[in-house]
C-alpha cells in the first residue's frame, strides 16, 4: 500500500495528531486497522472528521450484521457510483474477512453469480439505491433490526464516494497495472485481516462529539 497524495488540502499526519484528531486516529488504527486516506482528508475539520468515523464505525464495523455483508454493501456502492478507489478498497477489506471470490464477483460487477442468496440480495438491494422506486428498497432482504447498520453503511459510502472521487486517485494500491493488483489486493487484505476480525464493542466512538438532538427523519436509526 502506499500514501496515496490527497488533493487540494493538507491532511494531518499520525506523528503530528493531537487532542481530538488524535484521539479518532487512535480508534481508527486499532479498529480499522491502520489510518487511511478517506478518513484523514477529513483531518483538517477535527469534528467533521469525528463524524465519518462515527458514521462508518458504528454502521460498518460494530453490531449484529456480519461484517462481510456490510463490505459488501460498501463495494457495491461505490461500484455503482463509479469510485474506483473505493470498489478497491472495499474488496480488499472483503478479502481481509475471508471472501476473496466474493471481492472478486463485485470487482468485476459479476453479481448474477453471488451463489449466496441472502449475500446476492443484498448486493442488489444496494446497487438500487440510487432508484427510489425500485421494489427492492420497499422490501429490503433484511429485518428491521438489521436496518440501522446496513443502510447506514450504504448511505455513508454515498457520501464517502463523493469525497473520495474529488480528494483521491484511481486506487489505494501502488500501482494499477493489471498483472499486479491480484497480488497487491490479497498482500493488502492480509494487513486488515487482524483488525477486522477484531471484536469492537459498540458505542466507543460517540463520545467524540457531544450529543445532540436527533433529527426526526433518522428516527429509523
Amino acid at each position: 500500500m502506499r500514501l496515496t497524495v490527497v488533493k487540494y488540502i493538507r491532511t494531518v499526519k499520525p506523528k503530528n495528531a493531537e487532542g481530538l484528531v488524535a484521539q479518532i486516529y487512535t480508534q481508527i488504527k486499532r479498529d480499522f486497522g491502520r489510518v487511511v486516506e478517506p478518513f484523514s482528508l477529513h483531518s483538517p475539520s477535527p469534528r467533521l472528521l469525528a463524524g465519518a468515523w462515527m458514521a462508518s464505525r458504528e454502521s460498518e464495523l460494530t453490531g449484529r450484521v456480519p461484517r462481510e455483508d456490510k463490505e459488501a454493501v460498501a463495494a457495491s456502492i461505490s461500484k455503482l457510483n463509479q469510485c474506483p478507489y473505493c470498489v478497491d478498497a472495499h474488496t480488499i477489506m472483503l478479502g481481509a474477512t475471508g471472501e476473496n471470490k466474493l471481492a472478486n464477483q463485485i470487482s468485476s460487477g459479476r453479481y448474477g453469480s453471488i451463489t449466496e442468496s441472502r449475500t446476492r440480495a443484498i448486493v442488489k438491494w444496494a446497487l438500487a439505491t440510487r432508484t427510489p422506486d425500485s421494489e427492492v428498497l420497499r422490501s429490503p432482504p433484511f429485518s428491521p433490526k438489521e436496518a440501522p447498520e446496513i443502510i447506514g453503511t450504504a448511505v455513508f459510502y454515498h457520501y464517502l464516494n463523493s469525497m473520495v472521487t474529488v480528494f483521491l486517485g484511481e486506487t489505494p494500491l501502488p500501482t494499477s497495472l493489471p498483472w499486479l493488483r491480484g497480488p497487491l489486493k490479497r498482500f493488502a487484505s492480509g494487513l486488515f485481516s487482524k483488525a477486522a476480525s477484531r471484536p469492537k464493542k459498540e458505542g466507543e466512538s460517540l463520545r467524540l462529539l457531544e450529543e445532540a438532538k436527533l433529527p426526526s427523519d433518522l428516527g429509523w436509526t
